[in-house]
């Protein structure tokens, strides 16, 4: 399986990668087409976050009167979809806590219907 994963990469990865760019983004889903087979790419997005950094922050955080569970999870995870919603004032003290990383692409590949005379 690993043979045609990395087959795979080689022929739709640069195409898949040159998509995600042209939509402004450098992860997620793309579709496109080769001949009759349509290929479904995807890059998902793995994000880690700094143990040591994080623990700052919530101290920092809590000294200033709030609550650091309205921000961050106890286990010092940060939920990306909370992350990417608070304000760039708030994002910007986490992101020196904050590693993006990719997880493994893949590929779906579907034929196309063929468009036949009647």
């Amino acid at each position: 399986m690993a043979h045609i994963d990395l087959a795979l990469e080689l022929k739709y990865g640069r195409r898949a990668h040159q998509l995600r760019l042209a939509m402004g983004k450098d992860t997620g889903v793309v579709h496109f087409d080769d001949g009759q087979v349509q290929i479904t790419a995807d890059l998902p997005k793995r994000v880690e976050w700094h143990q040591a950094k994080l623990a700052d922050i919530v101290r920092r955080i809590a000294a200033s009167g709030d609550d650091p569970a309205q921000f961050v999870e106890i286990s010092y995870r940060v939920s990306e979809t909370k992350f990417n919603a608070w304000p760039q004032s708030l994002r910007s003290a986490f992101v020196p806590a904050r590693t993006l990383q990719t997880g493994k692409p893949t590929f779906r590949l579907a034929l196309l219907k063929e468009n036949t005379p009647c």
